[in-house]
């Protein structure tokens, strides 16, 4: 069964059988995004597209795909247009991306918060929770290049960004 259909599956139902960490949330929303790069590199090959440059994309408030400046721009809309279900895959591979890093932001938050508890009290606990709050969640977007499809968040790697969090929060 596609990652995806498993996801889904959950959310529509609302049921799990078994308790899903952040790891294996984050291990199944690579394992997504890893199953529609390889969908993208099929139809952008079928079709006589290239990602070179890569392929900036984001979604409209609709959930349609815009594709960002690229030498086929307009051949890479179309194709998306055409291909419902290969946008809808990437969509999903999206939400279950900014879904993990959610998680993973609230875990980094959990571990500065007790920290900054444990060290300084509650005053400083309380004004860390407010700085975490400000920063709000980061605009997620895809980039489909020669290293496959990546997510991006607040144009940085998921990596990058955690990273930002962590050192924002004084946790190094």
């Amino acid at each position: 069964m596609p990652h995806w259909l498993f996801l889904e599956e959950t959310v529509a139902t609302g049921t799990l059988n078994k308790t899903v960490s952040i790891e294996d949330s984050a291990r199944l929303s690579n394992n997504v995004l890893k199953d529609v790069s390889r969908q993208m590199e099929a139809a952008f090959s079928a079709a006589g597209i290239t990602n070179v440059p890569p392929v900036s994309i984001n979604f409209d408030s609709t959930g349609k795909v815009i594709v960002g400046k690229h030498p086929q721009q307009e051949e890479i809309q179309e194709l998306f247009s055409k291909d419902e279900t290969l946008s809808y895959n990437l969509h999903n591979a999206l939400r279950y991306k900014e879904h993990t890093m959610s998680l993973e932001s609230g875990a980094i938050f959990q571990q500065a918060y007790g920290k900054a508890y444990d060290t300084l009290g509650q005053a400083a606990a309380e004004a860390l929770f407010e700085r975490y709050i400000n920063m709000g969640e980061p605009k997620a977007s895809l980039v489909f290049g020669e290293a496959g499809l990546e997510t991006l968040f607040a144009g940085k790697s998921d990596r990058d960004y955690l990273a930002g969090i962590s050192s924002e929060l004084n946790l190094g």
